[in-house]
């Protein structure tokens, strides 16, 4: 009679993560059929799993309950080591549209029936389609507004005003962006558009933007932030130019975060 090779911890734990084959699992089944504490070990071995994956869930919460929200990022499964890029659109005082593959033109057909408004200032997360290095961004900045996608009304440039006059000296202009994500959806945004010589002005007496806010929630939780700003100039039909502020939250979780 051969003695009963005990169940090492290491070998419950590649169970519960699936690392084992059909075989193997088999073998150790049966070992932990015939071992006194095996299945109390492997059950609690369960469920410290599933806490853990919780807990670690949690730490992307904060993300989604922006209190405005106004902040929209694609699901993270668990956080990992990996440097993790969340795309702000900062559209505090300037905007623009026509980017390219991440951007759509927004139609007569497009828009909202209602009266025109001034927008608040509104933060987005974009898709994997906005510009994360300089190449990428001058090779959108060289892109010409020209084309419209697939299943939009064809665009009459005496009646495309996406840019439209809402009122007001120094926040006279609001923009309608419609923006797709990577998942496909699509999201419409109203975003202020206030003129250059008035731009200094907003600057200092505006509230912080959605993805300041964002940045020290994470901060407070103890991930690790660094932010990138820099500017994407875009003509408009009618020969004015559009400058659109984009802020870059690169955000790397800290797996021990919710602990500290």
């Amino acid at each position: 009679m051969t003695d009963l090779q005990p169940v090492s911890q290491v070998e419950i734990d590649r169970l519960v993560d699936g690392e084992l084959d059909e075989r193997q699992q088999r073998a150790l089944l049966a070992r932990l059929d015939r071992t006194p504490d095996g299945w109390r070990r492997c059950a609690l071995t369960f469920l410290e799993d599933r806490a853990w994956r919780r807990q670690m869930s949690r730490l992307i919460q904060p993300v989604h309950n922006e209190d405005s929200a106004r902040v929209r990022s694609r699901r993270v499964r668990k956080p990992t080591w990996q440097t993790t890029r969340l795309l702000a659109v900062c559209a505090s005082w300037l905007a623009a549209f026509g980017l390219g593959a991440g951007w759509m033109w927004l139609t007569e057909a497009g828009r909202s029936p209602e009266a025109p408004r001034r927008a608040e200032p509104v933060a987005a997360v974009q898709s994997a389609q906005t510009p994360s290095s300089p190449s990428r961004r001058a090779e959108i900045q060289g892109h010409q507004p020209s084309s419209v996608s697939a299943g939009a009304a064809p665009v009459d440039a005496a009646k495309d005003q996406a840019v439209t006059t809402t009122g007001g000296p120094s926040r006279a202009e609001s923009l309608r962006l419609l923006v797709q994500h990577r998942s496909g959806e699509t999201e419409v945004l109203d975003v202020p558009v206030v003129d250059v010589l008035n731009a200094e002005e907003l600057w200092r007496t505006q509230q912080r933007t959605a993805a300041e806010r964002l940045r020290e929630r994470l901060e407070r939780l103890g991930h690790r932030v660094r932010t990138q700003r820099w500017l994407i100039p875009v003509p408009l039909r009618d020969g004015r130019q559009l400058v659109l502020p984009v802020e870059e939250l690169d955000v790397q979780p800290t797996r021990f975060a919710s602990y500290q």
